[in-house]
């Protein structure tokens, strides 16, 4: 009959595999945490693509159009990666949340080395965060979501990451929909 020949199903399974492993080691070191990880150089392709393996299943399956842009993907930032992809992925999480109601749901994940500072923003089709909620949404405890359906120490989270390693996270509230923005220097300093 038709279908696959052995060869290429055995390829299909073999790169399958490959991306099992790399999502359980990214995992792996998200369970056990940054305590022994340290700085490094990364690559924003190697922190982006390693974000997106851990959720690009989920994010398409909720019927989210997931958009990736690496403006400069050789580019390098020092970093712990694994604090990083956590501060995306609570990032990547409220987008998630924003933006499922929309009429055509997408998240844009995109990065960029602008003059040796880096740019990493999750941005969705949502409306964005309300003026009366821009104050506190920082804030430990705070959420707009209904009770027990969030702690509100997603943002306070990326926040302390992002603090750690000197850099800056906002809201872009200029932007045509709801975008947050982690700014790094791609150097120790």
């Amino acid at each position: 009959g038709g279908g696959a020949s052995l060869a290429e199903k055995t390829r299909i399974l073999e790169s399958s595999s490959q991306q099992i492993d790399r999502v359980l080691s990214n995992v792996d070191s998200l369970w056990r945490g940054d305590r022994q990880v340290s700085f490094e150089y990364i690559s924003l392709e190697r922190l982006i693509s390693s974000t997106v393996e851990l959720v690009d299943s989920h994010i398409r399956s909720a019927g989210i159009e997931l958009r990736i842009s690496i403006v400069t993907p050789f580019a390098l930032v020092w970093c712990k990666q694994i604090a990083i992809i956590q501060a995306l992925l609570q990032l990547i999480r409220n987008a998630r949340d924003a933006s499922i109601n929309s009429s055509s749901p997408w998240i844009k994940l995109q990065a960029e080395d602008i003059n040796g500072c880096i740019e990493l923003s999750v941005v969705d089709s949502g409306d964005g965060v309300p003026p009366k909620f821009r104050d506190k949404m920082m804030q430990p405890f705070f959420t707009t979501k209904p009770p027990h359906a969030a702690s509100g120490l997603g943002l306070t989270c990326a926040l302390l990451i992002v603090s750690e390693h000197r850099g800056e996270l906002f809201y872009d509230e200029k932007a045509g929909h709801t975008r947050f923005e982690i700014r790094l220097l791609s150097s120790p300093q």
